[in-house]
């Protein structure tokens, strides 16, 4: 039989002997959208982010989780090819969103959690802001244990919220970011950071 959660989706089996063999199936988050012209929802943020004190000023030391720049190009292209797919402008490579969305993804294989709340309680804009990113508006989408760009993408291209951050017409920017560690629960964890600025340039 399957289990269908908030957040989870297990498959159990019965065994001839009885016992539930739980095995973790890969799963997404909610899309977090902020836009400086809009009101800003909280809706899909954790119930804890507003309690959060001394928001901003926020240090990462984090060990060194395995990431590849390779996997990351390739989840760039994939978005990219999506967008045309509606005729929509490419979004170029932006390192901040790079560093904050890679940070992210460390942060979540390392502290075994999947989540847009960081292990600090720091949230998405404050990540950005922890990276000198000028946004006018940005956007995340979290996902874990896919093991390959295809599968994430087809999984978040599934879900309206992260579907329409990828194909946001407003979004130029982006960056994004991958992790392995095999004592977490999930092994993989992916972050996409979206934005639109002003001030900040491709990188």
């Amino acid at each position: 039989m399957t289990l269908l959660g908030n957040t989870t989706l297990a498959d159990v089996n019965m065994g001839a002997s009885s016992q539930l063999s739980l095995q973790l199936l890969p799963i997404i988050g909610d899309a977090l959208y902020e836009d400086i012209d809009l009101s800003v929802s909280t809706a899909n943020l954790p119930n804890n982010v507003n309690n959060i004190t001394n928001a901003g000023n926020f240090s990462r030391n984090l060990q060194a989780v395995s990431s590849s720049d390779g996997i990351q190009a390739d989840l760039l292209k994939a978005v990219n090819r999506e967008r045309a797919a509606y005729k929509l402008p490419p979004l170029c490579l932006n390192i901040k969103l790079k560093e904050a969305a890679q940070g992210h993804s460390n942060d979540m294989a390392f502290k075994n959690y999947m989540s847009h709340q960081g292990s600090d309680g720091s949230t998405m804009s404050q990540r950005l802001q922890e990276k000198h990113y000028d946004s006018t508006a940005a956007g995340e989408n979290v996902a874990a244990g896919h093991n390959s760009v295809d599968k994430v993408m087809e999984a978040w291209m599934n879900s309206p919220g992260h579907r329409a951050n990828i194909l946001r017409e407003k979004f130029t920017m982006f960056g994004c970011g991958y992790a392995y560690d095999s004592n977490s629960m999930y092994k993989i964890y992916w972050t996409q950071n979206f934005g639109k600025s002003q001030t900040e340039k491709c990188s």
